[in-house]
């Protein structure tokens, strides 16, 4: 039998039949495959599954499996949706299959399949040969068949049939059949499509009154059932419900705890009716696991809460549906309630996970638990427990068109139409895209419905077919950020309606720098309304009109990567201009709700004495709490006029000086002075740079990682004069450092100095300490990071320029504080051909001069950048890999490589190296790791300034523990979670301890100094200098709060952050103290004070790994018993 090509066209031009292939033996197909025809529906489980005889996986983007509604035979079929960049296959369960020729055939039918990707849209396998082969289809086809004849030889792998969609659209598979076959039938040397049955047609007439089908948007007569094009029930097309607008599930107006499990029913503080429920402590849930609570015909669920304190409660809500089976497979939310009364409202459209860490959506007809609990926050009365279906009719008109863009799995904002890649024009949708080519989608998760989903494309064309007239447009192209903070950049983007240039814009570096760090010189006060000064800023919305004349509206968009961000898009004819504006207005109003109701802000607790007056108060702080924002003085704290503030400093030492202004009366803006220098008794002043005077803004800051509960805190460090801030408690943050002064006590004067109001004079009395505090150099302790990067593009020599004067200023003030390391250089690549190895070191020699010039000496810690081997660092070469590169196997090419770079750094004379090989591996993802690790680290022997580590935790020692083996294969285990069993297997092992993240005073001073002591402490990195997601100075965008330890403006200047100055500085100064005290103990052993001071430091040692990792230190008595100690030995 002849061979035959295939290039299907866009439609039905599918390549001819091979007749003689195209028989279908049942009895042995139904012997081979089970469920052909997929008549074996079932509820999805948390792989996505809806089949009991099939498996699948969705490998990448947004795809899923679905039960479809249209069938070649039977029932049912397998629908598979894809989205942009999503990958997924269905695959039967594998079987032996004894030597011979088989054949397989399966019917596809498919609704708008895109271009694919590498040109394939449809891949097919049996597994056993490990042979992926594509195919080309694309556009709409009815039921088409497909074959595949093939021998499987003796001794081959199990086989499986596996069929798979790339990228978008819509694939349904059926009637599938496995069967064996004599040698007469010819073997097909990839898979072959056949002639399509039929195309997809109408089964009739559109009739007078169309609707669109509520999943696809094709229009259909009503009449018909269901959609023609993909099977959906079209009685939702219209939205109707069987259920009220709102139902209340519960309200505990029959005197008991009723549906709940838990607390107590009681007559107080109800919001509906008598009753209300009193939750005192812990959680209360309603389970329902026999007959689901469906929420399917719900926007949201909400409920109300008192609570009698007079700080926030904080609130955990749980949720669980058929397919739950651990805490990632239920929805995790958490909110707060304010003293008082208040509503939490959540939305019904939900993901199992975290907010920052999202899986599958909610299966909201299969509720079986819901739990609220409160905690030890409580008591709270919870009342009126409800689902509420929002009403949209008064802002919806018959003319208006309104689409939101993004996922196919994203939810839609209410009064839109779900708008996706997937779906190009067709005459039976009435709109869709034309010649698009698409980059990818995403859905970011916040800040609201509408705009935290979008499409990005290239280029193309959406058309809507409109009745001549003038309309009005309305779209949104600009990003919130990404979720891992990938910020939107362009060169220029370009928006045409008809034809007309109605969007043309550019952006260079000075305007992506000027965006970017629009927020930097801004401050947050507490009750800030953060969807009007944040998240509406981030939106430039795109409005103009349009004259339709031929009966369409093409809208042509062109522009590269985040350029085109579409987001929504409306259009309404210019004669209901009024109700059209009416709806906008109604959209920005459901986007601040859903922003506050998911984003609460919790106002500072005041502590202290409550505001005078008139007039203000002054008082100190230390600088590891710093007044809030609505804090007075605590009994004690506050200075009377005349008295005096006192700090002792060492030589090399930059300690904290924390005066705080409470306001009784509008201050204006504030200044603090130093208005008469400090001065010994000899009549010798300290430099005026020995006191820099600053001022503490205040910025959103996170609650809950996932930013639901906020609240703002003091954040950044500022030079003087400090802007006004009504009402408000502003800290002054003095910097010291007095350099190379004399020995003993200073003193001089400060002056607050408000613009509305009288100065006041504060004392100050400084104590020079008779001794320089030793630098660190028995471990290598720093950041992740040390510079602070532009998002864009790195072939801009005005980027590279900003990157280079960057590093040099990170470099300089890490090493000014003390520390000695930190993570990201040097940048290598490294070739691998032919048995040889090539560098490309380049940069790296210039980052690693640089980084000796600036006086670090100690070991580096880097991940590499992007490619820079030629294998996966987290789970190294293959042989086979390793054979193509012309090495004998994986262990030799590692060994090599690895060899040629150590020999490098030998000969440039770099700092000690240690690459990471994996960043937090769970699961399946450990043994391959694992392998790598033993290669690496058989590979490291001999090697004199290459290690090689990796990041992951573990407590204990037990050999069962995932961890175990990856602890001991890496050469430096770099541990966050540990004990003092888990650094027993490092030492065991012949390995060397890390220790990453948890960064604050404890960890970088005392703990850290007993690690270098007792375990041997190599390296200790904390997050983070500065990896700042989104936008960084907004805390709730993307997937974290930029907790860094420096931020900078357009101008490029370091600002430092309270977490550095307040909590890591001191730390790196406790551990410098503790190390001037070794030295000293070393140094005189002779003096009479030695076995006292040795007393001191014996007793800072006494800690056990793990165990006081998180121990509540006085550090000022801790530090006072070190400076005394070391003072005795002098």
């Amino acid at each position: 039998m002849p061979k035959h090509a295939h290039s299907p066209s866009n439609r039905t031009r599918l390549i001819g039949p091979l007749l003689a292939l195209l028989s279908v033996s049942t009895g042995l197909a139904q012997d081979l495959l089970p469920d052909p025809s997929f008549e074996k529906p079932m509820d999805r489980n948390r792989w996505g599954h809806v089949f009991s005889e099939w498996y699948g996986n969705v490998y990448e983007g947004s795809s899923r499996f679905e039960v479809g509604q249209v069938a070649r035979t039977g029932q049912h079929s397998c629908e598979m949706v894809g989205a942009v960049g999503g990958k997924i296959r269905v695959g039967s369960k594998p079987s032996d299959l004894p030597p011979g020729r088989y054949r397989l055939t399966a019917y596809l039918r498919a609704l708008d399949l895109g271009k694919g990707r590498w040109g394939n849209t449809i891949d097919v396998s049996l597994l056993f040969d490990d042979k992926w082969m594509g195919l080309k289809p694309t556009g709409t086809f009815g039921w088409t068949p497909l074959t595949y004849v093939v021998d499987v030889p003796a001794g081959a792998k199990q086989a499986a049939v596996y069929l798979g969609l790339w990228e978008e659209g819509h694939l349904w598979v059926d009637d599938v059949s496995l069967e064996k076959v004599g040698a007469e039938v010819a073997l097909t040397e990839a898979p072959v499509l056949g002639k399509e049955e039929a195309p997809i047609t109408m089964p009739g007439p559109l009739g007078p009154n169309p609707v669109r089908c509520p999943s696809c948007e094709y229009r259909n007569d009503p009449k018909w059932g269901k959609c023609y094009m993909c099977g959906s029930k079209l009685e939702a097309a219209t939205r109707t419900f069987t259920s009220p607008a709102e139902v209340v599930f519960a309200d505990f107006e029959d005197g008991t705890r009723a549906p709940f499990g838990a607390g107590e029913a009681v007559a107080e503080h109800a919001t509906s009716g008598k009753y209300s429920l009193r939750l005192d402590a812990d959680y209360t849930t309603i389970d329902t696991p026999q007959q689901y609570q469906s929420w399917a015909e719900y926007d949201y669920v909400l409920f109300d809460v008192f609570n009698p304190g007079d700080k926030s409660a904080g609130l955990y809500i749980e949720v669980r549906d058929a397919l739950t089976t651990d805490y990632w497979t239920r929805v995790n939310l958490t909110s707060v309630a304010p003293p008082g009364e208040s509503t939490v409202t959540i939305p019904t459209a939900l993901y199992v996970g975290e907010k920052s860490r999202p899986g599958r959506p909610l299966v909201r007809d299969r509720i079986t638990r819901y739990v609220v609990s409160v905690g030890q926050d409580g008591p709270v009365f919870l009342d009126n427990f409800r689902l509420t279906r929002l009403d949209t009719s008064a802002v919806l008109f018959d003319e208006l068109r309104a689409w939101d863009f993004g996922p196919a799995d994203a939810p839609v904002m209410e009064g839109f139409t779900r708008g996706s890649s997937g779906m190009p024009y067709s005459e039976g949708r009435g709109y869709g895209w034309v010649d698009a080519e698409w980059w990818r989608d995403f859905n970011v998760l916040q800040p609201d419905l509408l705009y935290q989903d979008f499409v990005c494309l290239r280029s193309g064309t959406f058309r809507v077919d409109l009745p001549n007239g003038k309309f009005h447009v309305f779209l949104n192209l600009d990003s919130p950020g990404g979720f891992w903070g990938e910020v939107q950049i362009y060169h220029n983007r370009t928006v045409t309606a008809n034809g007309e240039t109605v969007v043309d814009e550019t952006m260079d570096l000075e305007g992506c720098r000027a965006k970017y760090f629009r927020n930097a010189s801004r401050e947050d006060l507490p009750g800030i309304d953060t969807f009007s000064e944040y998240v509406e800023r981030m939106f430039d919305e795109k409005q103009f009109d349009v004259d339709v004349t031929d009966g369409k509206l093409e809208l042509g968009f062109k522009g590269e990567g985040w350029a085109i961000s579409l987001s929504a898009l409306v259009v309404y004819p210019d004669a209901k201009k009024a109700a059209g504006e009416q709806f906008l207005t109604w959209v920005v109003q459901r986007r601040s709700t859903q922003f506050n109701d998911y984003f609460k802000q919790t106002a500072p607790k005041p502590a202290g004495s409550a505001k005078p007056a008139a007039g203000y108060r002054v008082f100190p702080r230390s600088p590891m709490a710093p007044a809030q924002a609505y804090d007075g003085p605590l009994a004690g704290e506050e200075l009377a006029q005349g008295n005096e503030v006192a700090l002792s400093v060492a030589k090399g030492e930059e300690r904290a000086l924390v005066l705080a202004v409470q306001p009784g009366e509008a201050l204006g803006s504030l200044d603090l002075a130093v208005t008469q220098p400090l001065t010994n008794e000899k009549g010798a002043k300290l430099d005026a740079a020995a006191l820099q005077v600053g001022w503490l803004d205040y910025r959103i800051s996170r609650v809950q990682m996932d930013g639901s509960v906020y609240t703002v805190r003091p954040r950044y460090w500022h030079p003087t004069p400090a802007p006004d801030a009504p009402g408000v408690t502003r800290n002054f943050w003095i910097r010291v450092r007095t350099g190379e002064a004399a020995p003993g006590k200073y003193r001089g004067k400060l002056t607050v100095k408000p613009a509305n109001g009288k100065p006041r004079d504060v004392p100050v009395v400084l104590d020079v300490l008779p001794f320089a505090l030793d630098p660190i150099t028995d471990v290598a302790a720093g950041p992740w990071g040390c510079s602070i990067g532009l998002p864009w593009f790195g072939d801009d020599a005005a980027t590279q320029e900003w990157d280079r004067a960057m590093l040099e200023k990170g470099l300089d003030v890490l090493h000014e504080l003390g520390c000695t390391s930190f993570s990201g250089y040097p940048h290598l690549r490294v070739g691998a051909a032919n048995g040889n190895v090539t560098l490309d070191t380049a940069i790296a020699d210039r980052e690693m001069a640089l980084i000796r010039e600036k006086g670090f000496t100690q070991m580096l810690s880097n991940y590499g950048v992007g490619g820079y081997l030629p294998y996966d660092p987290y789970t190294g070469p293959t042989d086979a890999q390793a054979k193509q590169a012309g090495f004998a196997d994986a262990a030799e090419m590692v060994k090599q490589i690895w060899k040629a770079v150590d020999d490098h750094a030998v000969a440039d004379n770099w700092l000690p190296v240690a690459w990471n090989l994996c960043d937090e591996p769970i699961g399946d993802a450990i043994p391959p790791v694992v392998r790598n690790a033993k290669l690496h680290r058989d590979a490291a022997k001999g090697l004199q300034r290459t290690f090689f580590s990796g990041a992951t935790s573990m407590t204990g020692n037990d050999p069962k523990d995932p961890h175990y083996d990856l602890v001991r294969a890496l050469q430096i285990p770099n541990l966050n979670g540990h004990d003092e069993a888990s650094l027993g297997v490092i030492r065991d092992a012949g390995g060397r301890f890390a220790f990453y993240n948890g960064g604050n005073r404890w960890t970088f001073g005392r703990y850290m100094k007993m690690l270098v002591r007792k375990h041997q402490l190599a390296l200790r990195l904390t997050w983070h200098y500065n990896v700042a997601a989104g936008d960084p100075y907004y805390a709730l965008d993307c997937r974290e709060d930029d907790y860094c330890w420096f931020n900078t403006n357009a101008n490029g200047d370091l600002v430092p952050s309270l977490q550095i100055l307040g909590s890591i500085l001191p730390g790196l100064n406790d551990s410098r103290y503790l190390c001037t005290l070794e030295r000293l103990l070393k140094e005189k052993p002779n003096n009479a004070n030695h076995a006292k001071s040795q007393a001191v430091f014996d007793e800072m040692m006494g800690l056990e790994a793990g165990k006081d990792r998180d121990r509540q230190a006085d550090f000022d008595a801790d530090r006072a018993k070190v400076v005394e100690a070391i003072t005795a030995l002098l």
